[in-house]
């Protein structure tokens, strides 16, 4: 049996490999700010792309997409800029992005990114 945490990071492995595939580069992974929590920031030219990684075994609860919560998106917001500070980066184009991850046990895991996901 895998635990959340196991699971999660093997989303994040898969998340990753699927944005370098697509020409993405990887600057930062499983950055924390106080309580907030980015899973992968990338440069995918122009944009600085903040992507929040959902994972999950089953369908029961829904899509993993669906799975961003209004205060989780607040708090992405408020950690993304705090990354972006600490870089003196801020006034770059920015995107917050979902990659969506169902692994299924016994089956090929389905990717999906979701490009804009949020605003």
């Amino acid at each position: 049996m895998t635990t959340r945490q196991e699971t999660g990071q093997a989303g994040e492995e898969l998340a990753v490999g699927l944005l370098e595939n697509k020409g993405y580069v990887i600057l930062d992974r499983n950055y924390r700010f106080m309580r907030g929590e980015l899973d992968i920031v990338a440069l995918d030219d122009p944009f600085i792309v903040f992507v929040e990684v959902k994972t999950r075994r089953s369908e029961t609860f829904g899509r993993p997409e669906q799975h961003l919560k209004p205060a989780q998106k607040k708090k992405l917001y408020e950690t993304a800029g705090f990354w972006l500070h600490e870089r003196r980066m801020e006034g770059m184009p920015v995107r917050f992005d979902i990659v969506a991850i169902l692994d299924k046990p016994g089956e090929d895991a389905e990717l999906t990114h979701f490009k804009f996901a949020f605003r």
